[in-house]
């Protein structure tokens, strides 16, 4: 028995595509433009993906672009992978909370024209 509430038409060429899966990550450095994370996986360099942070109060999802990795080894059985990432689109509402999220915890105060550390 079918139990969907909407139909859907069989394909008779199946669609390719993605899905993004949350791993866990280890944010090095903050800013409201982009992160250092270190994962136990590599990211491809120029990848696209969604990364959501939680800020203590309050959890953001980004879309950010992995500008540069490297790989290092911490010991025989352990490699962590650092990626640069560079946020992209980001909504005015989340670069608040990451400003507000490194004033709480670097006491620094963010200018929110420019992003500038002050």
């Amino acid at each position: 028995m079918d139990d969907r509430q909407r139909f859907r038409i069989p394909l008779e060429h199946a669609l390719t595509g993605e899905v993004t899966v949350y791993r866990p990550l280890t944010v090095s450095d903050l800013s409201p433009h982009g992160a250092r994370v270190e994962t136990p996986e590599p990211l491809r360099v120029n990848s696209v993906r969604a990364f959501r942070l939680n800020l203590g109060e309050q959890t953001v999802v980004l879309k950010g672009r992995v500008c540069h990795a490297s790989v290092r080894a911490l010991d025989d059985q352990r490699v962590v992978y650092t990626s640069g990432i560079e946020f992209l689109d980001v909504a005015p509402q989340a670069r608040m909370a990451i400003e507000r999220f490194l004033e709480r915890v670097g006491g620094i105060l963010l200018t929110a024209e420019h992003g500038e550390i002050h």
